[in-house]
């Protein structure tokens, strides 16, 4: 978003209107910036002059209950997610 925003004259970008979309598994990361505008202790990355809130987003089915393990063993899930 930083990077986005110092970027956006460049390539005609609206900075105040600047959402995100996540289908499936990058619907995860979208909410993820979402839920997390203004919340100091994520709120790091250059250039740190530019904001990092976005306007909207929108989460096509991604996962959110990250603490269910969806019909495998939570192990398996912890698995998927770090390799």
């Amino acid at each position: 978003m930083r990077w986005l925003r110092a970027h956006a004259e460049k390539y005609g970008i609206d900075s105040d209107r600047i959402g995100v979309f996540g289908e499936s598994a990058d619907g995860h990361p979208a909410q993820f910036l979402g839920v997390t505008n203004g919340v100091e202790e994520f709120d790091f990355g250059d250039p740190l002059d530019q904001s990092s809130t976005v306007a909207c987003v929108e989460d096509c089915y991604g996962p959110c209950d990250l603490t269910r393990s969806y019909g495998r063993s939570v192990d398996a899930n912890i698995g998927l997610l770090l390799f």
